[in-house]
């Protein structure tokens, strides 16, 4: 099964749409649970204090309880909520990566690290292999930064 380059752009914009329509979703519900959180603090705090006021031990131990499994189930759906946030926006910036690939669009692709062709290389600087506007810059989709040096880093 063969796509053609129009389908592949489309399908990446759609994916960069869908992207960041979550994004926009994830950070809303983030901003939600943060308030959220702030009012069951405050919340458990004064129930709290109520409850140390009736000297009724059991009261106080099961307001303690309950404020401490609210709070941490919070914490958890709002650190869940985050990591997911976090990963769409490491996607689509992935995928805004790929179409300025596709498209050419040298300020959209990240410099690669190695930039400088080995001088004693026979033919990377007349085929422009390394560098800028080049093939590894075009072609380069590596994060770690060793592994981007290539055969001309020496």
């Amino acid at each position: 099964m063969s796509y053609s380059r129009h389908s592949l752009k489309k399908a990446l914009q759609n994916q960069v749409r869908r992207l960041s329509e979550a994004v926009q979703t994830l950070e809303e519900r983030s901003k939600r649970l943060s308030t959220l959180r702030l009012l069951t603090f405050l919340g458990g705090m004064g129930l709290i204090y109520v409850a140390a006021r009736t000297d009724l031990v059991w009261l106080f131990v099961l307001c303690c309880l309950a404020f401490a499994g609210s709070f941490a189930a919070l914490v958890l759906r709002h650190r869940a909520v985050d990591d997911a946030c976090e990963k769409a926006r490491i996607w689509k910036e992935l995928r805004e990566k790929h179409l300025h690939r596709m498209e050419l669009d040298w300020e959209g692709i990240p410099a690669p690290e190695a930039t400088d062709p080995d001088a004693d290389h026979p033919f990377a600087r007349d085929l422009n292999l390394a560098g800028l506007h080049s093939l590894h810059h075009l072609s380069d989709t590596t994060i770690y930064r060793g592994a981007a040096r290539g055969c001309w880093a020496g």
